[in-house]
């Protein structure tokens, strides 16, 4: 039986990363596996606890992007989850840092068309730069230390999404893509060598021209939106590895392999 014929198991797929994991659960099976999804916050904020107290005016954006933003600000990410397949990626630190108060969130572009009053006594740190890669690796460390209990409980794959080389749109000819792939190679291996992910899943080989970014993908012209050919890739992948969770419980729960 194919792999795309076996089908999601249940509802047990958590994710924190970005549309281009979510994208996938739109193939073979996979929507109604999706328990829990969060975007739009990179790394720092993820690792801090402590709220951002100013006074953000969110009007303006859809529910979606304003549960993402208030929940980045807030801190309050649900990591009450137990065997479950937790999917992490990392394509929203593509967004730099914003600091305060000791605190990080996510400057991505909805929080940074906000009203300017809002910032005062912030920061913006473009982390991605490789002078500040020694914050990100004490970040890799607190996003260890903080998702210590989801990771022990729950099995977890690493989507190494990336910047795809083929991206022929504007910035195909500055150094910023260059510089993105690059950092994101940095942060995986960081990520690998501090924490031990159940799974490591990389589609990138099936981004091979220029068509794999699309100039008419629904998200609009990006080096991180991908042809349906990734997500069918990685959508298989990911329905693999719950198979073999699935039947892993069986196999516990009969108690058997002992």
């Amino acid at each position: 039986m194919l792999v795309s014929e076996i089908g999601a198991m249940n509802k047990n797929i958590v994710i924190f990363g970005s549309c281009v994991t979510r994208d996938a659960m739109e193939f073979n099976g996979l929507k109604d596996s999706l328990l829990y999804f969060h975007c739009r916050s990179n790394l720092a904020s993820l690792t801090s606890s402590k709220p951002i107290k100013s006074e953000f005016d969110l009007v303006g954006l859809n529910p979606f992007l304003h549960r993402c933003v208030s929940r980045d600000l807030k801190k309050d990410f649900a990591t009450n989850f137990e065997n479950c397949i937790v999917i992490f990626d990392f394509l929203d630190d593509r967004f730099p840092i914003g600091t305060k108060d000791d605190s990080f969130f996510t400057y991505n572009h909805h929080v940074a068309k906000l009203n300017p009053s809002s910032y005062r006594d912030m920061g913006v740190i473009q982390h991605f730069q490789r002078n500040n890669w020694p914050l990100v690796e004490k970040l890799v460390d607190s996003f260890a230390n903080r998702f210590a209990d989801l990771v022990s409980r729950n099995k977890t794959i690493l989507h190494t999404a990336s910047f795809s080389p083929f991206y022929d749109g504007k910035d195909s000819n500055d150094e910023h893509c260059l510089m993105m792939r690059s950092y994101y190679n940095f942060l995986f291996n960081s990520l690998c060598k501090r924490i031990s992910f159940d799974h490591v899943i990389d589609c990138m080989d099936s981004l091979v021209d220029a068509n794999s970014t699309p100039a008419f993908h629904r998200w609009g012209h990006a080096p991180f939106h991908y042809h349906d050919a990734y997500n069918h890739c990685l959508s298989e992948k990911i329905i693999r590895i719950q198979n073999e969770e699935s039947c892993s419980r069986s196999v516990r729960a009969s108690g058997g392999l002992d």
